[in-house]
């Protein structure tokens, strides 16, 4: 089972932790929330939310409270939810340290299951599929893979600018 991230249980604090916490969670409640009604809307993850709305939603869920969009009604505050999530993670989705090997791994799922860490692995597939949905809705969305890996691209792969020759890595794999 792909696991990511569920309302913390306790006083947890969500946004921010690491993986290897928030992996032991099962279900990221407003990416469900996204999958059922967010899928034909158009602008999804382009039109940007109230920063007050997010900030109060992120801090509901920090404390435990339940969020969902039902109780919000508002589709543009939960995906900026999202996006404020992983923006606020000590790394990204696939730490920097792999991501040589992760790039030279995208035709090999063997070895692609054996870079990442258990906690990054489930996060990424789990993310990677709810995209996938996303993207099969463009037509109405606007949401194509191209405009989803400008959005969540910079959370999948951060990294620290170390010179030119890592700029030459990345522009050739």
């Amino acid at each position: 089972m792909i696991q990511a991230c569920e309302k913390p249980k306790s006083k947890m604090i969500f946004f921010g932790n690491t993986m290897d916490i928030l992996h032991r969670t099962q279900d990221c409640i407003f990416v469900r929330d996204l999958l059922v009604a967010g899928l034909k809307h158009k602008g999804l993850f382009r039109i940007s939310a109230s920063v007050h709305k997010v900030k109060t939603l992120k801090a509901k869920y920090d404390k435990g409270e339940k969020v969902t969009l039902e109780q919000e009604d508002d589709i543009d505050a939960i995906a900026s939810l999202l996006k404020v999530f992983l923006k606020e993670l000590p790394e990204g989705v696939v730490p920097e340290p792999s991501h040589p090997s992760f790039i030279g791994a995208y035709r090999d799922v063997a070895r692609f299951r054996r870079i990442l860490p258990r906690a990054h692995r489930n996060v990424l597939l789990y993310l990677c599929f709810f995209l996938i949905q996303v993207a099969s809705f463009s037509d109405i969305n606007n949401m194509t893979l191209e405009n989803l890996s400008v959005v969540f691209g910079p959370s999948f792969f951060r990294y620290v600018y170390y010179g030119v020759g890592q700029v030459a890595f990345w522009n050739n794999p």
